[in-house]
């Protein structure tokens, strides 16, 4: 468990924008790799959001624009009814190497499907995104963090934290603090 990587505590939704004019990562490139390379091209967009009061960025893919990719740091969930979308890291036209694969993402995905969620790997659109019921980032720092404002080219969607987010956020924080059942082996106990 960590602390919160967002200003507030841990549940307090983010203020993301939809960055259209940079990318962080190409087809051929390395944004699919665990590497300082991959953080690099999002450090500059990445500040001009926080100047313009935004928490973070959510890229786009490079080739089009209009599919969404990573925010900054962590992957992107998006909840419409008892669907869980992420975009994919291959297959159905996505590039195979532009998203950073993740343990925590991973992690979610087999916890929503032991809740019975039904758990999509797609390509996701930004209009597709706008019409979710939540929406919800992940990764190791970032742990879960409820997104509370997109921004995209004047549109503007808001969300509360969800029942599914909070759902999501209080298993995986109780496997990783032993208040949950951990039914993967996850967890190792350290004497």
């Amino acid at each position: 468990p960590a602390g919160s990587y967002f200003k507030g505590s841990q549940l307090t939704p983010i203020k993301i924008k939809v960055e259209d004019s940079f990318t962080r990562a190409a087809p051929g490139g390395s944004g699919g790799v665990k590497a300082i390379g991959n953080y690099a091209p999002s450090l500059m967009p990445q500040k001009k959001s926080k100047e313009a009061g935004f928490d973070n960025c959510l890229y786009l893919d490079a080739a089009e624009r209009k599919y969404l990719e990573e925010i900054g740091t962590s992957n992107i969930f998006l909840v419409k009814g008892k669907t869980i979308m992420t975009p994919a890291l291959k297959g159905g036209g996505a590039p195979e190497d532009t998203i950073l694969e993740g343990i925590t993402r991973a992690s979610i995905m087999q916890v929503c499907k032991d809740k019975g969620y039904e758990v999509v790997e797609k390509r996701v659109s930004v209009e597709e995104a706008l019409e979710c019921d939540e929406a919800l980032t992940v990764g190791t720092a970032v742990v879960v963090s409820p997104i509370g404002e997109m921004h995209y080219k004047g549109q503007v969607k808001k969300w509360d934290v969800g029942p599914i987010t909070q759902e999501i956020y209080d298993t995986l924080t109780g496997i990783q603090t032993g208040t949950h059942e951990d039914k993967h082996g996850w967890t190792v106990y350290l004497n």
